[in-house]
């Protein structure tokens, strides 16, 4: 009859099995706490039935009485197949240290008595990542009310329609943007008619120009075939209602401050 196993005196967490999360496209990790209660030290070994698959560290170690030792395990990616996954298995080895040694050799787990080797097995379990995510969520006994669209909701219904805004040439100095906007078809509407009535009002005023050449011209003209005497020559003159006398001289003054009158009233 074999010698009855000592029961397993590191305390495991967890104790049962070895969670691996993610979606296993990567490496994924978990971690292994293992704990010495007793005032004596513990030699422990990581063992696994798909060593190819995994990579523990530390592997193997001692912990001092009353101290505690985390082993990291990796599970490589693309490394499990679903058919594998019930059969990935872990177990934790552990024994009492001949001596206060805080290393040994690897030979003496062959070389001491198997029934001063504790051991304890622990399966592993696989949650895919959306498994892990997924939180459920209660059904609510309240109908559901139709929620008012926000206001970037309402912004962003028609994405596709773009306006161009029209500025002032005050907003344009200032840096102000414009409160409204126009369609580009009404802002070139209203760009032809208003060239429309630029040049309907450069018409007019160059047929008056026109005019007051003329009539400049024809003044020019009388003043200029006034009758002379050789002996002295008399200055044509005009007298006004209040009698005073005005020379050609004065009339042509007159005369070009009212076209220059006429001119500055239009454009400024």
């Amino acid at each position: 009859m074999p010698p009855e196993k000592s029961d397993q005196i590191v305390i495991i967490n967890p104790p049962n099995e070895l969670v691996f999360k993610g979606s296993f496209a990567e490496v994924c990790k978990t971690f292994l706490t293992l704990t010495n209660p007793s005032d004596k030290r513990v030699l422990f070994k990581v063992k696994t039935t798909a060593p190819k698959s995994y990579c523990v560290r530390p592997n193997s170690g001692t912990i001092a009485p009353g101290q505690s030792q985390e082993v990291e395990v990796m599970l490589q990616s693309g490394s499990i197949t679903e058919a594998e996954r019930s059969k990935h298995k872990f177990m934790v080895q552990t024994m009492y240290a001949p001596s206060d040694d805080e290393s040994f050799p690897d030979s003496l787990w062959k070389e001491v008595s198997k029934d001063k080797i504790m051991d304890t097995r622990l399966r592993c379990v696989f949650l895919e990542e959306q498994q892990s995510s997924a939180v459920p969520q209660e059904p609510s006994s309240e109908p559901s009310q139709p929620v008012p669209p926000s206001d970037e909701e309402i912004k962003m219904e028609n994405p596709s329609e773009k306006l161009d805004p029209v500025v002032s040439p005050q907003q344009s100095h200032a840096g102000s943007t414009p409160s409204t906007a126009f369609k580009k078809d009404e802002v070139v509407a209203i760009r032809e008619a208003a060239s429309r009535t630029s040049e309907s009002k450069l018409d007019k005023v160059q047929s008056e120009n026109d005019q007051l050449k003329a009539e400049l011209s024809k003044l020019r003209h009388r003043i200029s075939t006034q009758p002379s005497t050789p002996a002295t020559a008399v200055p044509v003159t005009v007298t006004t209602q209040q009698g005073s006398v005005m020379t050609p001289t004065v009339i042509i003054i007159l005369i070009i401050a009212i076209i220059l009158g006429y001119v500055i009233g239009h454009y400024f």
